[in-house]
């Protein structure tokens, strides 16, 4: 395929649903969903990969995986909302551990989205990267990304 056809559809690709996917910019600050992000990995890879201030979105369901790759990143965020799970157990407790400050836990995600909309400013980044499954909130971490567009789409 010729190198100009690849640019230019290169160029069009707006990205996969549910994956760092770009879903509103609002005064300036950017809001991208993450919600496939159902292991601390890909949360930690989605923090690194941002620059500026990111306004974490994280916790959710437990399902016995290792929380060491967030030691080296929950530092990081401008700020973290923290929503309700048995995951978020495990985070909540790292972050007690290093001092870090986070607002929550929230019982539901209009109300961890509504906190960070009041921490971010322009020119920074709101990161909806749960690093854990959806389970007892969401029926998937697809329903959990939807929903999470639908309250930054409602937002004033």
């Amino acid at each position: 395929m010729p190198s100009d056809i690849i640019r230019r559809e290169a160029a069009d690709f707006s990205g996969i649903a549910h994956r760092m996917e770009l879903v509103r910019e609002l005064n300036g600050v950017r809001w991208y969903n993450d919600s496939a992000a159902t292991i601390p990995d890909a949360t930690a890879a989605a923090i690194k990969s941002l620059s500026g201030n990111v306004h974490l979105i994280i916790g959710g369901t437990d399902k016995k995986l290792d929380f060491a790759p967030l030691d080296e990143v929950l530092e990081i965020p401008a700020s973290i909302h923290l929503l309700e799970g048995s995951a978020s157990i495990h985070m909540q407790k790292k972050m007690q551990e290093r001092q870090i400050p986070y607002y929550g836990p929230f019982e539901n995600l209009q109300a961890a989205v509504l906190s960070a909309f009041e921490h971010a400013a322009a020119g920074d980044t709101v990161l909806f990267s749960p690093g854990a499954t959806s389970f007892g909130m969401f029926l998937n971490e697809f329903d959990r990304g939807r929903s999470f567009k639908s309250i930054v789409a409602q937002l004033p």
